[in-house]
């Protein structure tokens, strides 16, 4: 089993069978895009991680970023 995490635990949930997603909300959830701002940040975080430096906080917040595009890509 993966590791733990929010994302593992909520594709659990979604994915369980248990209810079907409307397909005019699958289409929605599609649509959905990082706002600019957020793209430049990222692309900033994966400059510093190719160079080795990112502090602590960024790793973190990029993680976070990367939990996020897990849930809904």
């Amino acid at each position: 089993m993966p590791s733990e995490n929010e994302v593992t635990i909520l594709e659990r949930v979604i994915g369980s069978g248990e209810s079907v997603l409307p397909a005019a909300v699958a289409e929605m959830v599609l649509r959905w895009k990082y706002p600019e701002k957020d793209q430049k940040r990222m692309h900033n975080f994966l400059t510093k991680a190719k160079a080795g430096s990112l502090t602590p906080s960024e790793r973190k917040a990029a993680e976070s970023y990367e939990r996020v595009g897990h849930f809904w890509r």
